[in-house]
């Protein structure tokens, strides 16, 4: 896979429980790095360690159809090209919304995913919905990405520490909450972007694992939870490819 800033890795063999392909945790001490990046198993370059965190068996977010704020659009049935290329660079910055989402649950803040697409490649992008950003809510915030299972040596994460993708986490910003407990909410991603081809007789599983606060009644502490699981498979003989994100639909 692709490789841009790397923080922690370790190579192994796709299995059926969830396995540290490349799950990469964000940490105070790389939280001014612009981007984390998605390992394969067995050719990862060594990098400096830090915490790991193992993926709890906690329900995924958007499991509940009933506590989401609107219901998912229809998935989208389009062809894509069968013939590889490059992936794309500056092309994101213009590539059109293929699908867009809010997955929320009772007691979680609300995700909104975007699904952009050029030729064959898909880029995810999950957040907080930029208009949670003036109420009390605890934002959307990710700790790691994890390839799980499938063909992963084209795909690539980066996770977006929340002080940059949210300027009232920043130092000195207006959060108060945010600036007590400054050094572990700069070690938390506020924005998480996976890019992947979709490649016929090829398919993956993905987890974008979230890390968020538990709050006690004298402290909070950081805790890893499952965020959404993304899949996608393109059969041999199929037209096109499914995909799908946290258990609703995006293609058929």
């Amino acid at each position: 896979m692709t490789q841009r800033t790397s923080a922690h890795t370790k190579g192994g063999t796709a299995s059926p429980r969830p396995s540290l392909l490349g799950a990469i945790v964000l940490s105070a001490a790389l939280a001014s790095a612009a981007g984390v990046a998605l390992a394969s198993g067995g050719s990862a370059p060594s990098a400096a360690p830090v915490t790991s965190v193992t993926a709890s068996a906690s329900a995924p977010v958007g499991a509940s159809a009933s506590a989401a704020q609107a219901p998912p659009p229809k998935p989208i049935t389009a062809t894509f090209p069968t013939t590889p290329s490059e992936p794309p660079n500056t092309e994101w910055e213009s590539a059109p919304v293929l699908w867009s989402h809010i997955y929320a649950t009772k007691d979680e803040p609300r995700i909104r995913c975007d699904v952009f697409n050029v030729r064959e490649w898909l880029r995810l992008r999950c957040e907080s919905p930029k208009e949670t950003g003036n109420d009390k809510t605890d934002p959307a915030t990710f700790g790691a990405v994890w390839g799980m299972a499938g063909d992963l040596a084209e795909v690539s994460a980066n996770v977006v520490p929340l002080f940059k993708s949210m300027p009232e986490f920043r130092p000195g910003g207006k959060d108060e909450w945010a600036q007590k407990f400054l050094a572990t909410t700069l070690a938390m991603g506020g924005r998480v972007e996976v890019t992947l081809p979709l490649r016929p007789k090829q398919a993956a599983l993905i987890e974008i694992g979230r890390l968020v606060w538990e709050h006690g009644y004298s402290s909070s502490i950081e805790v890893p939870r499952v965020g959404l699981l993304l899949e996608t498979a393109w059969a041999e003989g199929e037209p096109r490819p499914h995909m799908a994100l946290g258990g609703v639909l995006v293609l058929e």
